[in-house]
Order: C-alpha cells, then structure tokens, then sequence
C-alpha cells in the first residue's frame, strides 16, 4: 500500500479547526466522518498499481512528498494573472476558492427564490437557522461514498471546504453557475486541498454549472487537489455540468464525480484535461429511474511527461434510459494517456440504448494511450455497443492543406483542432463551450 502518514499534521490541523467550531448534531456527525475516513485510510493506504483500476497510474511521489499548509492567498496573482484571469471571464454566478479557502469577495452567488449555492465553510462557521433549515436538505447527500474508496476517504478526511448547491422544484438559474478551484502562490513544500461538493436538483428543476480547477505560481514540490462532487437529480431534472482541469505543470490532480440520476431526468457533462503533471478524472453515473439520459464526454490534451487517466462508470439500473460517452484524447512528446470506461446494464433496464466511443491522436511517436472501453449486458431487450480506436496523424490529410499552401505545422494545428471540436460542440450550453474553447486555443503544440 502507498502510505499516508505524511499527511498527518494536515489532517491533525483540519480536526482542531472543527473541533473548535461546535455545531451540534452536525458537527459531531462530520467529525465522526473525518476520523473514521482517517482511520480506513491508514488501514488501506493511498491504492497502488497493483489494482486493476490504478494499473497504469502510479500514486506514489505523493507519499515521497513533505506536505505543508497551503500558502497564503496573494490577491495581486489572482486578479493579475493571464490563465486566472481567464477563468473569470465566463459570464456567470460565482463560487471562487484559492488554496482551499472561499473568497467572498471574488465571488458573486445567486439570490433567488427557491435556490441555495452556499461555500461549506460558511455554513460550519456561521450556521443561521435558514442554512440549517437547507443543509438538512442535502446532508445525506454530503455523506454518500464514491466508487474508490482509499481516495474518498482521503478526501473526507482532509476537506475543510467545498460548496453545496440545492435547486428546488421547477426552479432555474438565469445563467450558469461557476465554481473556482484556484492553486496559486509560491511554496518550497508540497501542499493539498480537498474539497468536497454537493449538488442538489430537485423535480423539474435546471441548472448550468461548470466547475474550473486552475493553477499558476510556483509550487516548488507541486500540489494535489482531490475534488469530490456528489449530485442528485430528481425526476424530470435537468444538470448541464462541465469541468476543466488546467492546473500548474507540477499539480497533481484527482477528480471524482457521482450522479445518481431519477425517472426522466437529463445529465450532460462535459470534462477537459488541460494542464498538471498528473491527472485522474472518475465519473460515476447511475440511471436509477426509467427514461433518465446521459451524456458523458472527455477531451483530454496532453504533451510533455503528462500522465492524464479518465474512468467513467455508467449503469443502467431501469428500464428505457439512454446514455452517449464520447471521449478523445490528443497526445505529443512523451506524454501517457489512460481511458476505461465501463457501461453496465441490468437485468430490469430493458430497451436501453448506450453507446460509448474512445478515440486518440498521436502527434509523436513516443506518446502512449491505453483504452479499455468495458461493456456488461445483462437484458436482452438493449441497443449497445462500444469501441476505441487510436493512431497517428492521417498524411494524406495533411497532403490535402500542403497542397493549398498550409505548412505542414499549420496542418497538423488545424486538424488536432478540428478533432477536439468534435467533443465541445456535443456541449449544448453555448457560454460554457465558449468558455472550454478558450482554454483549448492556449495550447502550444509545438509542432
């Protein structure tokens, strides 16, 4: 097993904050979870390579870390920062944390009827009885485990923050939500944050929400973000999700989405893997209710000594659901790139329709992706099929541009573009492609 125990003095830390807080019912409950969470993970250590799901990733350089508390926030690197800055420029309602901690005057949340977007720290430090009144909504939510269990454990036990957000029946923004997942500063030592999410829709109720992990600075050992969003959607709900991880080139990320999904509700989410020395990317969907649809796409752009691994899970639990996963992937240089994706369908889901497709460019020889798309039917009465495929640059393709006088880096260029196109535009949420798209174009291929 990958050890821990360097992480003692953060979560040490993190137990006396609470500690100091109180808060009843609640606050037993939560420090119950952290300690239990803290005591599994000393049991199981951080997972290895040795199990089949980690085949390809290695975990260990995080236990070779010395970890310290995150660096102070410099306000001036994030209002002056070009890739930060950045992330601010979708037109939206805000969430915005930097180094773990909520910046309220950064952020910029919703008041509206019927809608709750509240930073979990708020609510632990300052619980009136309208949050109470609300968290209750949502506190068994908070508390429900992702498929991996050594990394949900790790982030139960070390979170401090994160947000929650309750739409109530038949109840919409009027423009997407973003939440800010800023790393930045300077630190000679290794540092983490783990927030921990909760999103709540209830019947007939939408929202767009985009999720940002960015990092810029330099962070001397790196970091390691370990984001967990939970999400529930009722009947007839409708969530249009996209995240972005582009974190500092020496940040380490792991990311684990689960969304439990009722009779008729409507998921699409949208994940781009930019910038990070190490990323993993978990979504685990669950159709748990008839007619319910879903709609899971990854891009993932990688170069250099990247390593970025994708996981999806999507089950079928009820009958007439539908679900579409499209993932692609563009590698250069020495980079490592890992897909598995799993559709699974029960006995009682009876006129499914799935489908799952994982494809991927190879700007450079050296480059190496390994794909493993996974299907388990268990009803007759189904429409499913999967596939993966992977190789390099098409040279008549290229041909076709040298011919109308494009060089052949320009080629290359436009027709990596043209392929990552392909998995935005299934975003149906126009500001949040826009948005995504920008981050794309930064992209120096160096070809």
């Amino acid at each position: 097993m990958i050890s821990t125990n360097n992480l003692d003095s953060i979560f040490n830390e993190g137990l006396k904050g609470l500690q100091s807080y109180g808060r009843g019912d609640f606050g037993e409950r939560l420090l119950k979870e952290k300690q239990n969470s803290w005591g599994r993970l000393q049991e199981s250590g951080l997972p290895t390579t040795k199990k089949e799901s980690w085949k390809y990733t290695d975990l260990s350089t995080l236990s070779k870390k010395e970890f310290a508390p995150a660096p102070a926030i410099e306000m001036d690197v994030l209002e002056s920062d070009p890739k930060i800055l950045r992330g601010f420029s979708l037109d939206a309602y805000r969430l915005v944390f930097a180094n773990g901690v909520y910046i309220p005057g950064l952020s910029h949340l919703p008041v509206v009827t019927g809608v709750s977007v509240t930073a979990f720290s708020e609510v632990i430090m300052g619980m009136n009885s309208d949050q109470i009144e609300n968290f209750k909504k949502v506190e068994d939510t908070y508390y429900i485990k992702h498929g991996e269990a050594s990394m949900d454990d790790l982030n139960s036990s070390l979170t401090e923050d994160g947000y929650w957000i309750r739409v109530a029946k038949n109840q919409k923004l009027d423009k997407p939500l973003h939440v800010l997942h800023l790393c930045a500063g300077e630190s000679s030592k290794a540092w983490t944050q783990s927030p921990k999410s909760v999103v709540v829709l209830e019947t007939g109720s939408e929202l767009e929400l985009v999720e940002s992990c960015i990092g810029s600075g330099d962070h001397g050992q790196g970091y390691f973000q370990n984001v967990f969003t939970t999400i529930e959607l009722g009947a007839n709900a409708r969530l249009k999700y996209s995240k972005l991880v582009d974190e500092f080139e020496s940040g380490h990320h792991f990311g684990s989405v689960k969304c439990n999904m009722q009779r008729d509700s409507f998921f699409e989410a949208t994940s781009v893997s930019l910038g990070g020395e190490l990323i993993r990317n978990d979504i685990q969907v669950d159709i748990l209710g008839e007619g319910a649809e879903a709609h899971v796409n990854g891009l993932y752009l990688t170069k250099g000594s990247q390593h970025v691994d994708n996981h999806t899970e999507i089950r079928h639990a009820k009958p007439n659901g539908l679900s579409r996963q499209l993932y692609k992937g563009i590698l250069d240089d020495q980079s490592r790139a890992v897909f598995n994706g799993k559709i699974t369908i029960d006995q009682e889901a009876q006129r499914t329709d799935s489908s799952q497709l994982n494809q991927n460019l190879l700007l450079s020889s050296k480059a190496e992706i390994d794909s493993k798309p996974e299907l388990e039917v268990s009803a007759d009465d189904v429409k499913a099929n999967h596939g993966s495929a992977s190789g390099p640059l098409d040279k008549s393709e290229v041909f076709y541009f040298n011919s109308r006088a494009i060089s052949e880096d320009e080629a290359t260029k436009m027709i990596a573009r043209g392929f990552a196109m392909d998995v935005l535009y299934k975003q149906t949420a126009e500001d949040s492609r826009k948005y995504l798209i920008q981050f794309v174009d930064q992209i120096d291929w160096n070809v």
